[in-house]
């Protein structure tokens, strides 16, 4: 069912007139395959992969899967080789990690949502905040992690390393109300298409961050390697934060939600008009 307590009369015949065309194609009264085709050839492809806007978010969602990407796989790694944690011996305790980014994911939504509606900081400047949370402070956390006890004079607390470790991950979920809506934010008829584009490019993380770390620490690792891997990391993500503050203004970008190229060269106040029926 649809939620409609937020909706209103427009939204909701929209999504009425929109899930008919799908009931019908499903029951072979719609489109043949060779018009789908079509559909998906008049899409602005061109404009998925050139504007500044959308880029600016592509990028962002590379640097928070190779944040993410590095947590997952090479801090364990370096926890248990350097500070001697091993969180596979640690219990049920290892699990808070990925607890606490599960529940700041979904609090992260009523945050965004509460900071928007009481007009405490407008659209751009909540995505924006909570994107730069969700990068900014894990990768600083990661980089203090590797500076904990360098000088070998005795173990680190456990439980210090787990609550620093806990944050670290948590804070990734704010990305959820950070750069990840942006792409239904800059076209709503279209949001889809360019965040599939932009998971794409993102998981291209999975192969580029485990080759980085592994050049840079060679067949013998040293704190030092893995200071630097971390340090590349930390730039990196920021270099990518500090570009999506800078391009991105959330709002609709008429020509990503035009149906065809040929509609891109129509006047703008014809497009701007055709992007704010899709939000009706």
């Amino acid at each position: 069912g649809i939620n409609a307590e937020y909706m209103g009369e427009p939204e909701l015949r929209y999504i009425a007139e929109h899930n008919e065309k799908v009931a019908e194609a499903l029951r072979g009264g719609g489109p043949p395959r060779e018009s789908l085709c079509v559909e998906l050839k008049r899409l602005p492809w061109r404009r998925f992969l050139t504007d500044r806007t959308a880029w600016s978010v592509y990028l962002m969602h590379f640097g928070d899967n190779w944040l993410f990407y590095m947590m997952l796989t090479y801090l364990p790694i370096y926890l248990l080789q350097v500070l001697g944690f091993d969180l596979s011996g640690a219990g049920d305790i290892a699990m808070l990690p990925y607890l606490a980014v599960g529940c700041v994911t979904y609090a992260s939504g009523f945050i965004a949502d509460w900071l928007i509606t009481t007009k405490r900081m407008s659209l751009t400047h909540t995505r924006k905040l909570m994107a730069t949370i969700a990068a900014i402070v894990p990768s600083s956390i990661i980089v203090g992690m590797t500076y904990i006890d360098c000088d070998g004079e005795g173990s680190f607390p456990d439980d210090v390393v787990l609550v620093l470790l806990t944050a670290a991950v948590g804070c990734i979920g704010f990305a959820s109300a950070g750069h990840m809506p942006v792409y239904m934010d800059i076209s709503p008829s279209n949001g889809a298409i360019l965040y599939s584009i932009g998971n794409t490019l993102g998981s291209l993380a999975g192969a580029a961050a485990p080759t980085v770390l592994g050049i840079l620490l060679g067949q013998h690792p040293t704190v030092g390697g893995y200071q630097t891997a971390f340090w590349v990391m930390f730039v990196a993500v920021t270099v990518m934060t500090v570009n999506f503050l800078a391009q991105v203004s959330v709002k609709i970008i008429p020509y990503l939600e035009g149906a065809s190229e040929h509609e891109e060269d129509k006047p703008m106040e014809e497009q701007e008009h055709k992007a704010s029926m899709t939000t009706v």
